[in-house]
């Protein structure tokens, strides 16, 4: 059977361009080319690699699923620990909550994030506006943080994106992405955050994924699915 991951993994594709936005000025144009630059150098394979290789590791999982629809709200709650062995042990378990291989959700960074997002196109940049904000900490350690928002008007499904990077490696270690989809009887807004904490010898290991996705189906009818993953008490 399908999981859950799969069938929410979205499919994120070019949207047609709306052609009825202002051009951005020099300075937003300036702004745009060196954001994207700095989203372009980023290694995404080595996030998905962090990803891979920490959950490979013996550790604790716990996930929290959430479903809402016209017959009310349903709660799903399961702790679970990978041994060295590679086996999963159920520590706490609320709601029936299918098994998901450690191999399944080392997918999630490739299943979310885009290969060819939008705003990096040439095509439909100027339907986006590109952010450098300043530079903070993240687990103590100095980062940059890139964010790009489509504009009001646009018709495209990515809203919103954010990159931190962390400033001593160049490692991608927080990202964050929102869309839409809106067609005649059917629409989506969905948001994704996939999160890393440092480890040891300075590797980064899984922390947190959030998933949330609002549907509107006819007829009026709206659901609601919320998941939230946090990865701890990593062994060597």
């Amino acid at each position: 059977m399908m999981s859950v991951t799969r069938i929410l993994a979205p499919v994120l594709c070019l949207a047609a361009c709306s052609g009825s936005l202002e051009p951005p000025g020099p300075a937003a144009q300036q702004e745009a080319i060196a954001v994207a630059g700095i989203i372009e150098s980023l290694d995404v394979q080595l996030f998905e690699e962090a990803f891979r290789a920490g959950l490979a590791r013996p550790h604790v999982r716990h996930q929290r699923v959430r479903r809402r629809d016209q017959r009310g709200l349903h709660l799903q709650q399961q702790m679970i620990q990978l041994g060295t062995d590679g086996l999963q042990v159920v520590l706490h378990s609320r709601g029936d909550m299918p098994d998901e291989p450690p191999g399944d959700l080392a997918q999630l960074p490739r299943s979310i994030m885009p290969e060819e997002p939008a705003f990096l196109s040439a095509r439909f940049r100027d339907e986006f506006v590109f952010r450098q904000l300043p530079d903070t900490l993240y687990w103590g350690h100095p980062v940059q943080i890139v964010d790009v928002t489509a504009l009001p008007g646009s018709r495209q499904e990515i809203r919103a994106v954010r990159y931190t990077i962390d400033r001593a490696t160049g490692q991608l270690v927080d990202y964050q992405l929102t869309r839409k989809n809106t067609q005649m009887l059917y629409s989506e807004h969905s948001r994704y955050r996939l999160s890393l904490r440092p480890g040891s010898a300075d590797t980064w290991l899984p922390y947190q994924v959030d998933i949330e996705v609002l549907m509107r189906l006819p007829p009026a009818r709206t659901r609601k699915f919320t998941r939230e993953i946090t990865f701890s008490d990593y062994e060597s």
